[in-house]
């Protein structure tokens, strides 16, 4: 018999996520960027038989002089899940009412249910395309009593931003609610941030350096907010949470953002194109602002099905509360082509668009 666990463990949802480990598959299911990294520079003077600096002192100044903010505006993390972690234990209880979009990141769920807090979702309209209406938001954020928000910004899965405006309308509205916000995709909106104006004693913002900068493998990223609320996040991190060389990395990124933001750019259109591909294949998409997109499926399951028979890994939302469609994030050109190739043999098999079985040779496809 296993030892007694804490009654909050066992009411926790274990939470599916994208990507695959294995090479030999395309992974259409996470938003990865292939960020050169100067390895040789960067490992140059690191002793890694040391301790890591606990502070992250290096990293912290990088994130601070990023934002515009201080050094004591900023905590940093091993990824932004790590920092979710944080601000439950920190924030949440189990009085708590937590509030999150659905469909969304299925962690914000998880972290509230390990702190013993009780999470509603605010559900957007499909027949809106999953934009956040926010006349109907703060409505629902006042009827159900919400004490802690956790807002993706641009969402997850759904790819729609709730632009900076209005999110500090949002945030002023609800002084007394806490808002954890999710940047880890906005640098693909074009959107500038006043990180000073967003910083108050309600809102942390929370940026992963895994999608926009291609350290997924490295684990590192960092929130934001008030000197005292920061302050008091600070006793329950882990020490040594950021290991030497994600430091280092972090680093390099932060200070050569220009770089990734030029790759950001990239992606983008490649999102754009691969997505009008799709809608021309008979399938009805939804436009994002990010590096991924939905699209409608009757049946999600099957299409992801024979995608992975053709070496092609996509995700199905259903896990994330939205059911009836995919998620495709793209890749590098090369990579993207061969995804056309493969969908374009699906939409053949089964009989879509019948125009594009005209484009069935892969010379054609553009």
């Amino acid at each position: 018999m296993a030892y007694p666990v804490n009654p909050a463990v066992l009411q926790t949802d274990i939470v599916e996520h994208g990507s695959t480990f294995d090479h030999a598959i395309l992974d259409f299911s996470a938003s990865i960027i292939c960020q050169p990294l100067p390895l040789e520079k960067l490992l140059t003077g690191l002793e890694l038989h040391r301790y890591p600096d606990s502070e992250s002192t290096a990293f912290k100044s990088a994130a601070a002089g990023f934002t515009g903010l201080k050094v004591e505006n900023i905590l940093p993390g091993s990824g932004s899940s790590e920092i979710f972690l944080y601000l439950a234990l920190a924030y949440i209880n189990n009085e708590s009412r937590v509030g999150a979009l659905e469909p969304a990141y299925g962690e914000y769920r998880r972290v509230t249910q390990l702190a013993g807090g009780t999470c509603l979702t605010f559900k957007l309209a499909e027949n809106n395309d999953f934009k956040i209406d926010l006349q109907l938001l703060q409505e629902w954020v006042e009827r159900e009593r919400i004490d802690v928000f956790f807002l993706t910004n641009p969402n997850n899965p759904t790819g729609q931003l709730l632009k900076q405006d209005d999110l500090l309308q949002l945030l002023a509205e609800f002084p007394r609610v806490l808002f954890i916000i999710d940047l880890a995709y906005h640098d693909y909106t074009g959107e500038k941030l006043d990180y000073r104006r967003l910083t108050a004693d309600n809102v942390f913002l929370v940026h992963s350096l895994t999608k926009n900068c291609g350290l997924a493998g490295l684990r590192c990223g960092f929130t934001s907010s008030t000197a005292e609320n920061i302050m008091n996040l600070n006793r329950i991190r882990l020490p040594w949470n950021l290991n030497s060389l994600a430091q280092a990395a972090g680093c390099w990124v932060l200070e050569n953002h220009a770089l990734c933001l030029r790759k950001v750019s990239e992606l983008k259109q490649e999102a754009d194109s691969l997505r009008n591909f799709i809608a021309g294949s008979g399938y009805s998409t939804i436009a994002s602002q990010t590096d991924y997109f939905l699209v409608k499926c009757e049946n999600p399951d099957f299409i992801a099905s024979e995608l992975l028979k053709r070496g092609i890994k996509v995700r199905n939302t259903a896990s994330q509360g939205l059911p009836g469609y995919l998620r495709i994030t793209v890749k590098e050109p090369e990579q993207n082509l061969i995804f056309r190739q493969r969908w374009l043999e699906i939409c053949v098999e089964i009989g879509c668009n019948q125009s594009l079985r005209l484009n069935c040779d892969k010379n054609k496809i553009r």
